[in-house]
């Protein structure tokens, strides 16, 4: 059973400017937990897995390109790792015991890894 895994990581953003000059190149590193949004139906469902946060980083480099009142724009490249865990029970043991109860459970380690291009616009 796959889940959303919108983008919803608590994280802390470094960044560091390479020069001290209006355009630069600079490197940041961002770090955190990600947490699985399970949408109300999917809360509702008896069998949806419980989930535990993961590990989220993301760590790349950029260019800021400053206009006036340092506004401007900044490109960045870099790499992104979020982590899901998911346990799921299954509910179609014939006579439920303690032995199967433990048994009952399906374990998932969801990892997503990517590369990232990111435009914005700074104020």
């Amino acid at each position: 059973m796959v889940c959303r895994s919108w983008p919803l990581p608590l994280f802390v953003d470094v960044r560091r400017d390479i020069t001290s000059k209006k355009n630069t190149p600079f490197v940041y590193a961002d770090a955190g937990v990600n947490f699985l949004w399970l949408n109300f139906i999917q809360k509702e469902q008896k069998q949806f897995p419980s989930s535990s946060p993961g590990l989220y980083y993301d760590l790349g480099l950029g260019l800021k390109l400053s206009g006036k009142n340092n506004r401007g724009f900044i490109v960045s490249a870099g790499f992104s790792y979020k982590q899901v865990k998911e346990k799921v029970k299954y509910g179609w043991w014939p006579a439920p015991t303690p032995q199967l109860e433990s048994e009952n459970f399906q374990h998932y380690n969801y990892l997503y890894r990517r590369i990232i291009i990111k435009i914005g616009f700074v104020l």
